[in-house]
């Protein structure tokens, strides 16, 4: 049983802590009347980011020992993203921004990766090669999972690029719970509730939302991908379940994506700064939504599977 003070750490305080770091970093641009994005991505990172960390540390005390189990490499490498996505690095021009983000972002991914699977491969032959060939695999799927993250963070609205990753969140915390992870469960049920706070800001300011996406979704993708690598090698999780999970959000993000370009406006309108008008596509968007669901679904269903083949131990 949950102490009332694990519960909050749990639930309450990243939602709290997300939500209320949005909120001051949308009232600080208004009132400063700045149209620059980089301020608010900074909040929204530093709010997202928080809420995991502090989030963590109430649930399972500092991590700090001689020998560090994979899961406590999380709160070091939530750490890692989130000072990365605060470093004061040029967001324009856009390519210029990926071109320097995006490396970072895997070397953090990469290093986390190592570090979890590493007592995994280390008693087998030439370790050092498999290990190296694992973390590849894993750049590449991490890859696979941000980009997907991205592409919906840029195209979908706020409502729907906020709502997806929750889903995500939770389906990833049902899977590893019913792996017989009861920590990762745990530890990612608090990533989705600081989405949750998320959520609720975009339902209040969406247009703010969608400025701040791209400094979260990192963050979100690497703590998640961080879970589902320590519920794969260090517990239970399929792997195929895993996969599912990575790939839920390309359906939706697609959808969005191609929905988008179907109503874009023409480069003379954007010169003269016409908004592109409203997307009217809504049963490509539902058929891309019920497909990431589905996949959703599937990944509980495969963890299902080996709950009810046998009895095990929550660690």
């Amino acid at each position: 049983m949950f102490t009332l003070r694990e519960i909050l750490f749990m639930t309450l305080a990243p939602t709290a802590l997300c939500f209320v770091g949005l909120a001051l970093g949308a009232r600080l641009r208004t009132a400063r009347h700045e149209t620059d994005e980089g301020p608010l991505r900074s909040f929204a990172a530093a709010a997202f980011g928080a809420a995991y960390l502090l989030s963590h540390y109430g649930h399972s005390g500092w991590p700090w020992a001689a020998t560090l189990s994979g899961w406590q490499w999380l709160w070091y490498g939530g750490l890692a993203a989130t000072l990365w996505e605060l470093a004061p690095l040029p967001d324009e021009p856009p390519m210029l921004a990926s071109a320097i983000r995006w490396p970072g972002r895997l070397i953090i991914l990469g290093f986390l990766a190592a570090l979890v699977i590493r007592p995994v491969v280390a008693g087998e032959e030439g370790s050092t090669a498999a290990l190296l060939v694992w973390v590849a695999g894993i750049l590449l799927f991490g890859a696979t999972v941000q980009s997907g993250l991205a592409i919906l963070a840029r195209h979908a609205a706020a409502r729907d690029a906020t709502l997806m990753p929750l889903a995500i969140a939770l389906a990833g915390s049902v899977s590893l719970g019913l792996t017989f992870s009861g920590r990762l469960a745990v530890l990612c049920g608090i990533v989705a509730a600081a989405t949750g706070g998320a959520v609720l800001f975009a339902l209040w300011q969406p247009s703010q939302m969608r400025s701040a996406l791209p400094a979260i979704t990192p963050i979100f993708g690497l703590l998640l991908i961080g879970l589902w690598l320590n519920g794969q090698f260090l517990s239970e999780l399929p792997r195929s379940a895993t996969l599912l999970l990575g790939l839920a959000a390309w359906p939706m993000a697609l959808a969005w994506r191609k929905a988008r370009r179907d109503v874009a406006p023409e480069p003379w309108e954007l010169a003269k700064g016409v908004e592109p008008p409203p997307v009217r596509r809504g049963g490509l968007i539902w058929c891309g939504c019920a497909a990431s669901l589905a996949m959703l679904l599937a990944a509980v269903w495969q963890a299902y599977q080996i709950s009810a083949s046998r009895e095990g131990g929550y660690y």
